[in-house]
């Protein structure tokens, strides 16, 4: 079949068709499910992407240091943390973030007390650079640690905050508060949850626990990409035209109330956002690089305040997907090339206003418009890759790992009434101690904690990589060994709770989970349960 043209009728019906493949997306985002002692693994990610988005209100872009603006170099100096991290040390998670929020909290309050001078200025990139190292173990726990509600209320903290700064400092309210106690208050928080770090924590991401993610899953990197060029692309073409600047922050800031509403409260997906993002870019960036008015200005500031709001809560809410794979090498591929998006926005952005600074407006239209014509002329990539493939149903279905892993984290595996298994010392170690006794294989205890977590054998068999028939097997070798006869009594030996969900949520389908002869009322209503920690 041939290709169909892009010509400006497919093009709209091709955004229109998006937009709604998208908005039938969902999700299972409850506020119900934030829990109150994991703060201190939310936080810092809001925490560090808050103090960069508030660089503005501690320092002023238009002076200039080491050659360019100081808001510019701040970023860099960020940027060249992340790397430094990723490359050396990212491995010496627990210790690495307690050294690099000292570290930021010494310099801040050095900055403080200097008067302003280079001197000052190089303790400010001090800062920078520490807080951009404490990004990477800050998203380490967003990764891995946090479950979708967590990560999601997390990104809506720090794009609110980011917001408000823009909205406070347009509107001359950049005093001592804003400018010294506000970003004081969160490195100092930043600081307190860096100490309670914790390895246990962590899953394990060791290599025969990994799994390896479909290539096609790369494509995800052009998200960031996009972002990262209009984000700062948008930031310094706001701040030259002459409409209402703090509108951007008032359009962020609405941007996150409509992301609850829409999340938590309507239950959609949150890939609606990326075509919402590029859209309201590319007309904001129109009405700014062509300035009938200020009026209209305005008009284009706030659009692109809603656009960059949407786009900031999408790149940091699926980076998450990096969760399902536990795989330290993915992680660092990812994590590297988001890194170097930004790096390289910088830098175009930095060229551009050297060589060509009459024209920024004018390039950042370009860069809008293709960036949503290349999502849209691969949206049948996309739509395969992406939003067609296993992993999407991260974001769709009952995120109930989390709660079997805490309650794996709180006993030991050993046989019920057996000599310690309510002693506190004993769960210490759960990990080690998570199916001791129970003589299974390592991929046997990893079909055993997805069959708690609610999966079914067919959605098992996409998770880890194997044939449906294998998974089959796996199970009803798990059964027979622990003696069982169907899931329900699965939950209860390892006390799990199991509670009816609607089907849909899980995916649909009735595949059934006999195995083997194993059959034991294991048939495709098992299909709409997951376990829950009693």
């Amino acid at each position: 079949m041939a290709p169909i043209p892009l010509n400006g009728k497919n093009v709209l019906y091709r955004i229109l068709n998006s937009l709604g493949k998208l908005w039938g997306s969902g999700n299972n985002l409850s506020f119900s499910y934030i829990r109150p002692n994991r703060l201190a693994y939310i936080l810092p990610l809001s925490i560090i992407l808050t103090l960069c988005d508030q660089r503005n209100t501690y320092m002023t872009p238009t002076e200039v240091f080491l050659g360019s603006d100081k808001s510019t170099i701040a970023f860099a100096a960020y940027a060249v943390g992340t790397i430094f991290v990723l490359f050396f040390i990212m491995k010496h998670l627990i210790g690495g973030i307690k050294s690099l929020a000292a570290i930021a909290a010494i310099s801040f309050a050095v900055w403080i007390a200097l008067p302003d001078s280079d001197i000052r200025n190089a303790v400010m990139l001090v800062f920078q650079f520490a807080i951009g190292g404490s990004a990477i173990y800050a998203t380490y726990a967003h990764v891995f640690v946090l479950n979708n509600s967590e990560r999601m209320f997390s990104v809506l903290f720090a794009t609110f905050n980011y917001g408000f700064s823009v909205f406070a400092q347009q509107n001359g309210i950049n005093n001592v508060f804003l400018a010294v106690i506000y970003p004081g208050a969160l490195v100092l928080v930043l600081l307190v949850c860096a100490c309670m770090f914790k390895a246990v924590a962590f899953p394990d991401t060791s290599p025969e626990k990994s799994i390896e993610p479909p290539k096609g899953i790369y494509i995800v990197l052009l998200c960031p990409l996009a972002f990262f060029l209009l984000d700062v692309f948008g930031e310094a073409i706001v701040n030259r035209g002459p409409g209402d600047a703090s509108l951007r922050g008032t359009g962020a800031m609405l941007a996150v109330l409509i992301a609850v509403i829409v999340h938590f409260g309507l239950r959609r997906g949150v890939w609606f956002l990326l075509s919402f993002f590029l859209i309201l870019a590319t007309v904001g960036f129109m009405l700014l690089a062509f300035p009938v008015s200020a009026r209209l200005s305005s008009v284009g500031n706030f659009l692109f305040g809603i656009g960059d709001g949407f786009g900031n809560i999408l790149v940091f809410y699926i980076v998450g997907l990096l969760k399902k794979y536990r795989n330290d090498k993915f992680f660092w591929r990812i994590t590297l090339a988001t890194v170097c998006s930004m790096l390289f926005a910088i830098v175009v952005l930095d060229v551009t206003v050297r060589l060509a600074e009459n024209y920024l407006g004018i390039v950042a239209v370009a860069l809008a418009v293709t960036c949503l014509f290349l999502f849209q002329a691969l949206s049948p990539k996309m739509q395969r890759s992406v939003f067609g493939s296993d992993w999407i149903d991260d974001f769709v279905r009952p995120d109930m790992s989390y709660i079997i892993m805490e309650k794996f984290d709180t006993m030991t595996m050993l046989e019920p009434g057996a000599a310690g298994a309510d002693d506190a010392e004993g769960a210490a170690d759960a990990d080690a101690g998570r199916f001791k006794g129970l003589k299974l294989s390592p991929r046997e205890e990893e079909v055993a904690m997805l069959l708690l977590s609610g999966l079914s054998l067919r959605q098992i068999s996409a998770e880890i990589g194997i044939a449906e028939s294998t998974a089959y097997g796996y199970s009803g070798t798990l059964y027979k060994k622990l003696g069982i006869n169907s899931r329900a009594e699965l939950f209860a030996r390892f006390g799990v709770r199991a509670v009816a969900v609607v089907g849909e949520a899980m995916g649909g389908g009735n595949s059934g989970d006999g195995v083997n002869g194993v059959n034991g009322g294991d048939d495709g209503s098992d299909e709409n349960f997951r376990g829950e920690a009693l």
